[in-house]
């Protein structure tokens, strides 16, 4: 089996939609601050663990930047690097 890069971007996508929406939902606009990244630490957490869920490969924490992530792109692109060399471990590791 390959790594299901397609159905895990849009899980991570969905993700980003549902924290934004969320945030709506409270009463955040959704704009923040120039300072503020748009997908903060405790968000970027939620979406490792939704990785987890999705493909059942961990994230180590000290691959989530400890300030977040500035936009949504560079978190899809990173989790989705990530993702793929956690996925290519633990499948080497159950061949052995």
């Amino acid at each position: 089996m390959s790594f299901p890069k397609a159905e895990l971007e849009r899980a991570i996508r969905d993700e980003i939609k549902s924290i934004k929406d969320e945030a709506i939902k409270r009463g955040n606009s959704g704009s923040k601050g120039s300072w503020e990244p748009e997908i903060d630490s405790l968000n970027a957490l939620r979406i490792s663990l939704r990785i987890e869920d999705e493909i059942s490969v961990t994230i180590a924490e000290d691959k989530i930047p400890a300030g977040g992530f500035s936009d949504a792109e560079s978190c899809v692109t990173a989790f989705l690097k990530e993702a793929e060399q956690a996925w290519a471990t633990a499948k080497a590791q159950e061949e052995v």
